[in-house]
């Protein structure tokens, strides 16, 4: 109950912070809640949906990291639990590892829905597989990987990890349809959505 209050505070002090003095900041409070509701239910079972989506992403993108999570965590009572990690990611959506304008910035993003409605998955997919070399390097343990984790507040490129995130976007787009776990069928973004690969230079 605490995570779900502290939460919901966190995601409607944002708001008022930085919409106080716009119109249109009933119309951005009804899309926050339309795309986040479920996390705050009781047993925050949209928490553990998105962790275990998450997983399935991780698997297909990054199977490194996940056979490293299965050794330092064997046994979850569901997939998600070995990326507890990111559970306050998703749930405030980001809030706590970027200033207030970054965050603003990145809802925004995520809120248009224009490369996926699941883009927050892509980034924090992008977030983590920035790290697997030095997780797996280190041998980090489930506790070290919350540590490291929680670090990064305030040191993430927000512009790298977004190019980043839409090139995960596309290698899910590239691949095959029919060896995609079943509950990333609605994750994976659909190709008129996507323009020209953009240029890293």
């Amino acid at each position: 109950k605490r995570e779900k209050d502290n939460g919901l505070k966190i995601i409607f002090m944002s708001f008022f912070f930085f919409y106080v003095a716009h119109s249109s900041i009933f119309l951005k409070l009804l899309l926050c809640w339309s795309s986040q509701d479920r996390n705050f239910m009781e047993g925050l079972i949209g928490m553990r949906h998105q962790l275990d989506k998450l997983h399935s992403l991780l698997k297909v993108i990054d199977p490194e990291l996940i056979r490293h999570l299965n050794k330092k965590v064997p046994n979850p009572s569901h997939p998600g639990e070995q990326l507890y990690f990111c559970f306050r990611w998703l749930l405030v959506l980001f809030k706590r590892e970027f200033t207030i304008d970054e965050t603003m910035r990145l809802w925004e993003v995520f809120w248009s829905q224009h490369l996926s409605q699941h883009f927050h998955l892509f980034f924090a997919a992008a977030l983590l597989t920035q790290q697997t070399r030095e997780i797996i390097a280190q041998d980090m343990s489930f506790s070290d990987v919350i540590r490291h984790v929680n670090g990064l507040a305030d040191c993430i490129d927000l512009d790298l990890t977004l190019v980043e995130a839409e090139r995960l976007c596309r290698q899910l787009l590239a691949h095959p349809n029919h060896n995609l776990p079943s509950d990333l069928h609605d994750v994976r973004p659909q190709l008129a959505w996507l323009g020209p690969t953009p240029n890293m230079d």
